[in-house]
């Protein structure tokens, strides 16, 4: 892994070598203090961080190369200032509704970095490659899940999926030759509906530029923020915003 600085606060890069874990991972945590503020946590790639609290969303890059992906190991203190540097980012350059709707988030934001307000951190993971740390048994602020991933999540995160697997055994090629070509020019286009779909999903997640709001990509903290994303601050501009 490698270390960097960034702004006032510290991270780490980590990249993920070899297979996913067979089952995706929410590990929800509610933080009442300091010490939870401190816990440190690993995020994937594939990984998002919520906060219900404020409707606030750290996206994952999505971006899995060769079964290696790159993460963060740092701690939740850490997330919530890395946010809140990278939304400052541009202000100046932003409509003045837009640049004052973000300011008065951010201080909602900074009141968590310094413990004010309890909060609950939910990160959800389909690679099952995210983290947060314990206190060991009986560590009531911490909740981990597991779940089978949906056949869009598998898809999302590059692993093939058993419904594409059976599209190219001996025995399916032989029905395929036997039944009738329009079912067989169905089904293709249903596969490129599906297709179209998940391509359309990742191209969101990928967090491509919106029509008029700030966006913010960093290559080596390996998250993305964008404000159209989070409801909070639409509401208090309090006009739509265009959807990507």
């Amino acid at each position: 892994d490698s270390t960097f600085l960034y702004g006032t606060h510290r991270s780490k890069q980590v990249q993920f070598v070899g297979q996913y874990d067979p089952r995706g991972v929410t590990c929800r945590l509610e933080v009442g203090g300091a010490a939870d503020l401190d816990r440190m946590l690993i995020k994937s790639e594939n990984a998002t961080i919520s906060i219900p609290e404020l409707e606030f969303e750290i996206l994952g890059s999505n971006t899995p190369c060769l079964g290696l992906t790159r993460g963060d190991v740092s701690s939740v203190r850490d997330v919530l200032l890395t946010s809140i540097t990278n939304l400052q980012m541009n202000q100046h350059e932003r409509a003045p509704e837009t640049a004052e709707a973000i300011e008065s988030f951010l201080t909602e934001l900074q009141k968590l970095t310094e413990g004010q307000q309890p909060f609950t951190l939910v990160m959800d993971d389909p690679s099952g490659n995210s983290y947060i740390e314990t206190t060991g048994d009986g560590d009531a602020a911490l909740t981990v899940e597991q779940y089978e991933r949906s056949v869009r999540q598998a898809l999302a995160i590059g692993l093939p999926v058993q419904e594409e697997l059976e599209e190219n055994t001996l025995e399916t090629v032989i029905q395929r030759r036997m039944e009738d070509p329009k079912e067989r020019r169905d089904r293709a286009e249903a596969r490129l509906r599906h297709a179209k779909a998940a391509a359309d999903a990742t191209k969101r997640n990928l967090g491509y530029p919106t029509k008029n709001w700030g966006f913010w990509r960093s290559d080596k903290m390996s998250a993305h923020y964008e404000t159209n994303a989070n409801p909070a601050v639409k509401r208090m501009l309090g006009r739509a915003v265009p959807e990507v």
